[in-house]
């Protein structure tokens, strides 16, 4: 299991948890920038009673150790959620690699004429930039059929409300 750096808790916990349900044990495999958080959660899980055995914490770079971990013939399949080259990678190591990856999303929002265009925008602009962007769910895409986006002040309005982010230190709470 290598979950992603920006939902390593969330993320991590569907994808163990899934599998040790289904009688499988699991290596879970942090990202570099949340070793901390990930090895966090596999301590929660043993103290929980998920042995050992079943729940292997191994932090690894994505490097010959790592490709000797994932292509080892124990390895019955890997779940990735990360970046698509991360997933061409690991596939061409092994090509018949059981590999559930979840990448690099394309997610478009529907916004019809009989939607509310105020929230329509509040949704549109919280899903396309919240976490700056950089989740595989953000919206990247609005589809907004020919009515509503004909008018000028639907658009002033998306415009106004993108302009009106701050960017900003991730520590910043108003950025």
């Amino acid at each position: 299991m290598a979950p992603p750096w920006n939902f390593p808790l969330a993320i991590a916990c569907g994808g163990v948890l899934a599998a040790l349900r289904a009688g499988n044990a699991v290596i879970l495999k942090p990202p570099p920038e949340a070793v901390l958080t990930v090895w966090r959660l596999a301590e929660v899980l043993w103290k929980a009673g998920i042995p050992r055995e079943a729940l292997q914490f191994v932090s690894v770079p994505e490097d010959e150790v790592g490709r000797k971990l994932l292509t080892d013939d124990r390895v019955a399949a890997v779940i990735l959620t990360g970046a698509y080259e991360t997933a061409r990678l690991f596939r061409s190591w092994k090509p018949s690699m059981r590999l559930f990856a979840e990448t690099s999303g394309k997610n478009a929002i529907l916004i019809t004429a009989a939607a509310d265009p105020d929230q329509a925008i509040r949704d549109l602009v919280k899903s396309a930039f919240g976490h700056s962007g950089q989740k595989c769910s953000a919206a990247s895409l609005a589809i907004v059929e020919a009515e509503l986006y004909d008018d000028p002040g639907f658009l002033a309005q998306l415009r106004d409300a993108a302009a009106s982010l701050r960017v900003g230190a991730a520590h910043d709470l108003a950025s």
